[in-house]
């Protein structure tokens, strides 16, 4: 079997991706302001270096959105995976800096509707509510449970119904 993994060709995601010596700038790391010089200085947000990967992004929004159409296409149409696209498409969204949401479709409040704001217009999906009900548990225990929860990466398995 092959390794499953896909290329995409892109340097990896990491906060230290340095200013872009190639372009003019200085090897600052992200987070860090520039050095004295540095030629980007003036494109840099608070003359610090932060990464943009809006693109990268916004093309991860597009493939998402063609996989969903795809699900949709299906006889009968595939809305396990269509869900899991519709919250990738979300996240990639936001992080390419286009609006998204979740509002309450008052006519039907258990599907719940996600909209991503495309340059284009909005686009819009229906998906199902959380199944069990909120346990009381506080914001300390909350992240207590995010702490104490260690994923099996190696063998993908994310919950104990995996």
């Amino acid at each position: 079997m092959g390794d499953p993994v896909v290329s995409l060709g892109l340097p990896p995601v990491t906060t230290e991706l340095p200013c872009q010596r190639d372009l003019g700038g200085c090897g600052a790391l992200a987070g860090q302001p520039c050095k004295p010089g540095c030629r980007n200085l003036a494109k840099h947000q608070n003359k610090v270096w932060k990464p943009d990967f809006s693109g990268v992004a916004a093309g991860m929004v597009k493939i998402a959105l063609v996989e969903i159409e795809e699900c949709d296409q299906q006889d009968p149409p595939n809305y396990e995976r269509r869900y899991e696209l519709v919250w990738m498409a979300v996240y990639f969204a936001t992080l390419a800096g286009l609006k998204t949401g979740v509002a309450l479709d008052q006519a039907d409040p258990d599907w719940p509707v996600v909209y991503i704001e495309l340059p284009t217009g909005q686009v819009s999906w229906h998906v199902p509510a959380h199944e069990t009900p909120w346990d009381k548990h506080t914001t300390e225990e909350k992240y207590a449970r995010c702490r104490a929860w260690e994923p099996d990466v190696a063998g993908g398995k994310t919950h104990p119904n995996g």
